[in-house]
């Protein structure tokens, strides 16, 4: 079948399978080498006959799976709720999104058992099961039961919809995979036509010994045991037997599963599904709900969701179309179907209760998310070569589903109710972030796309009927790129090197102050906004920041080797504006975790990983000298945001406080953007975002060891200072001013050590360092009670010596890899060191509510992990440069 050239935003030309042919060839090559000609009439004739034998199959079946699933807020107006006693806090929400934690626990094994038995068999027998327990749910009489019911509910339907991807990739080209895609997932908006028109019936039921509800589930449940039995003879089987595997099989299908794993498409993908899926947990889960908390009784409720269905079954399809006919617009239609969702929430959000039809027309534009969706599971399986690999995509664009649906109905709290203020701003923020990921996603796809293009010219023949990555299919593996010996001759300085020094302290500003105002930030919240949940709960808001500054280094690393670095510093600039602007709108736990802890994270490692990446283009014998002086941006970054918040905030007001702030990330990002840049051409030997490989390599995996324990340790007292300083009396103005103090003992203290490492080396230098600041957190703030003189002199000291622990560990990482693997290199020990970041604030918080709030423990357990970096820091050094006391390194 023919298809058109290179879509690599519908990329499965380059980096995914290849289209069959170049059109206009009308070739085709079958499984045993030999050339078959394809005429147009005959290549159309078999596309009818494939649409009429497998869309009908695919498309009922998701309807009746999407009917199954979302029955439960139809029934929930017709008593579930007052039966089962749902109606106080989260419990209803509970209810709903317990259905996507099984969906995410079946996911992976159900969509690679359809790879070893044909998916007849495995369809069949899913559909089979989810009637059972459909059929179980009338006798459900507890929350408990339930919550146990809709578990194995979404356990058992978790393969269905990544099923449907793999068989749609089988039957389907690339170009033909998208609005196949979503023809049968626009049946979810059919089923929402139909339901309702069904429980409108049921639900007029009177008497007996059932409530409405359960006659709701029980023919839902009949209908779709007979529909189950008949999948063993409608539904087709693949092109080809399925066949076992090899143990040789067997390893490449892991490696491949691993190349799938670490590939940036996946995890972009993921995240725009979790995104995109929640405006799915407002329509399915709360549609009914919300209509009647806007005082319509239960059956205008019930009816006033047909809309609802229409639209959706509609947007599906046009985007679909829109899709397959507008090259290279897949990511486009995410980002245009993301704006009336937004609008949508705003008019929810800002209308009064009095302008009804206004906030139904915004409550309907919500059902432009699943135009956004559909293009994900379309991008999940055409966008990458191999069965396995597309097996990994498919069921991970699914796993992405199941978190967005999720996080969807968790911001539908009953305190919220009626009017879900709170709730339509968290789903706001979703889908902007949705937007600035696709169009990150989309630039990045389309100058890798570019880049294959001109190396390798037009496609060729596929193989797509082969289970070969993308990046084994050698027509587009990219050849390597040698640095020579001239590259390797540093400038050490010159006008244009220290102008990029200049770019990365200005990105730093950003990524690094606000990371170096985690103290107040959380002390804010939690004698504010968040003064009602416990330390541990809060400190994940911060330690997701430093998560993600960390974690997505992995990604960005191989992206900063292989490709011009303003791919990631224009939109992590605007990424770091956007997530204080929505800072600033916060008023709950999730929101406050998606803006800052999420959006802030994810924005802040595209500009941190590539400033330590561009200096280290340009510098070798002084390095650690000019990575210092750029790390000390984020001490000035954390001495001018919390003065920002103490001397604005009672003037202006927190929220405007904060977009202070966001405009002084637009001055420093624009700059960075303007002056930093690579010196050494791209390597295109780069390979797996995450290298583990590389840890087989003692040297390097000591160094990673040492830098996870010292990332685990610095941010504790940088979090809990202020908290610790209110907690034993200070005013709240002298406890935030600690954080100040703080980095202002950290800005000499990320260049000085930079400069003593030069000349004493780097492994040296951080021994010293580590070892001097688990002294100050044993001895000085252990013994300090609080006492306004020890506290701040303990806060000033250990200011100073942590600030190595920042501007010195990206310098280890270099020591120890060549300079064209940096990226790399630095990304992989940072993604490791992420999960430190992330547990090390709400473990310590744990600690100090096992303590009733003393804080003995967390400064004990903070110290002890200060000790260990010291403990692997030396061995390091031992390993990587010697025993020898007197050696530099």
């Amino acid at each position: 079948m023919s298809s058109n050239h290179y879509e690599k935003e519908d990329p499965s030309a380059s980096l995914g399978e290849k289209p069959t042919a170049v059109e206009g060839d009308h070739v085709e090559t079958s499984l045993d080498g030999d050339v078959i000609e394809l005429d147009e009439a005959t290549n159309k004739r078999l596309l009818r006959k494939i649409d009429w034998r497998l869309m009908p199959v695919l498309c009922f079946t998701y309807a009746l799976q999407y009917y199954d699933k979302a029955i439960l807020s139809q029934a929930a107006i017709f008593g579930l709720r007052d039966d089962l006693n749902l109606n106080t806090g989260l419990k209803y929400s509970w209810v709903s999104l317990i259905f996507y934690f099984g969906y995410i626990v079946g996911t992976y094994p159900i969509s690679f058992l359809a790879q070893r038995f044909p998916s007849r068999i495995v369809c069949t027998g899913i559909c089979i099961a989810w009637s059972f327990v459909i059929l179980c749910t009338p006798a459900c009489t507890s929350y408990a039961g339930l919550l146990v019911n809709r578990f194995f509910l979404g356990l058992i339907e978790a393969g269905v919809s990544p099923i449907f991807m793999l068989v749609v990739g089988l039957w389907y080209t690339h170009a033909e995979q998208v609005s196949r895609s979503s023809w049968w997932y626009s049946f979810s908006g059919g089923s929402l036509l139909v339901s309702p028109l069904i429980n409108y019936g049921l639900g007029h039921i009177k008497g007996g010994s059932l409530n409405s509800w359960q006659y709701m589930y029980i023919i839902a449940g009949i209908a779709t045991l007979f529909w189950g039995a008949a999948l063993w003879w409608v539904f087709p089987d693949s092109p080809q037997n399925a066949k076992g595997f090899t143990e040789t099989e067997r390893r490449l299908l892991l490696e491949r599963f691993k190349e799938a794993l670490f590939d940036y498409q996946l995890w972009g993908i993921i995240i725009l599904s979790i995104v995109s899926c929640t405006g799915s947990g407002a329509v399915t889960t709360f549609g009914t709900i919300v209509f009647k908390d806007m005082g319509f009784d239960v059956f205008t409720s019930l009816l006033l969701n047909l809309p609802i269905g229409a639209m959706a079954f509609i947007c599906v399809l046009g985007s679909g179309y829109i899709g397959q006919k507008v090259p290279n617009s897949r990511l486009y239609v995410v980002v245009g179907a993301c704006a009336p969702v937004i609008l949508g929430c705003a008019l929810l959000w800002k209308l009064p209760d009095s302008a009804l039809a206004g906030r139904i027309v915004g409550f309907y534009l919500i059902s432009f998310f699943s135009s956004a969706w559909v293009q994900c599971i379309g991008l999940g399986t055409s966008n990458v070569a191999g069965h396995t690999k597309k097996a990994v995509y498919a069921a991970g664009t699914f796993i992405g589903y199941s978190l967005g649906n999720i996080v969807g109905p968790l911001m539908f709290d009953a305190k919220y109710a009626p009017r879900y203020d709170e709730s339509f701003i968290g789903i706001m923020i979703c889908f902007a972030i949705c937007v600035g990921v696709s169009l990150a996603l989309r630039l990045m796809l389309a100058r890798e796309n570019s880049s294959r293009d001109r190396q390798y010219g037009q496609p060729e023949l596929s193989h797509g009927l082969e289970d070969m990555t993308d990046r084994e299919n050698k027509s587009f593996s990219p050849p390597s790129i040698a640095i020579t010996d001239d590259d390797q001759d540093y400038p050490e300085g010159g006008t244009r090197a220290w102008l990029v020094v200049v770019g990365a302290w200005c990105a730093m500003i950003p990524s690094m102050g606000l990371l170096n105002t985690l103290s107040v930030l959380q002390a804010w919240v939690l004698e504010n906004e968040l003064s009602h949940l416990p330390e541990s709960t809060v400190g994940w808001i911060f330690g997701c920041y430093g998560f993600f500054l960390y974690f997505c280094g992995a990604q960005v690393g191989p992206i900063i080797d292989t490709h011009d670095i303003k791919l990631v510093i224009i939109p992590g600039s605007i990424g770091m504006v956007a997530s204080m602007i929505f800072v600033s709108l916060s008023t709950e736990f999730y929101q406050f975790l998606l803006s800052f802890g999420v959006l802030g994270g994810i924005s802040a490692s595209l500009l941190f990983n590539p400033s330590l990446a561009a200096v280290g283009h340009w510098f070798y014998k002084r390095r650690a000298f000019a990575t210092g002086l750029a790390c000390t941006a984020g001490g000035i970054g954390g001495v001018a945001f919390p003065l920002v918040i103490l001397y604005l905030g009672p003037k202006i007001g927190f929220p405007w406080a904060i977009r202070v702030i966001a405009l002084i990330n637009a001055v420093s990002g624009a700059v960075a953007c303007c002056l930093l840049r690579k010196r050494l051409p791209p390597n295109k030997k780069a390979g797996a975002s995450i290298d583990l490989k590389a840890l087989s390599d003692l040297k390097y995996a000591a160094t990673t060891m040492a830098i996870f324990l010292v990332e685990f340790a610095v941010f504790i007292p940088y979090s809990y200072i202020s908290a610790y300083a209110i907690h034993h009396g200070f005013d709240p103005q002298k406890a935030y001013m600690l954080n100040t103090l703080l980095n202002v003992g950290a800005v000499p203290g990320r260049a000085l050590p930079g400069y003593v490492a030069d000349r004493f080396g780097t492994f040296n230098t951080m021994c010293i360092t580590a070892f001097i600041c688990a002294a100050f957190i044993l001895t000085l703030w252990l013994t300090s009670d609080g006492g306004e003189v020890r506290t701040t002199s303990f806060t000033i000291l250990f200011g100073f010596w942590s600030g190595a622990a920042i501007s010195l560990t990206p310098v280890c990482v270099s020591q120890v890899c060549r300079i064209e693997d940096y990226g790399k290199r630095n990304g992989t020990a940072f993604f490791i060191a992420s999960f430190g970041a992330l547990t090390g604030i709400p473990i310590a918080g744990a600690i100090l509510e096992a303590n009733h709030g003393s804080y003995w423990g967390l400064i004990v357990f903070a110290g002890v992990l200060y000790a260990a970096a010291f403990a692997a820091f030396v061995f390091a050094r031992g390993v990587a440069g010697g025993w020898n006391l007197r050696t530099i390194f």
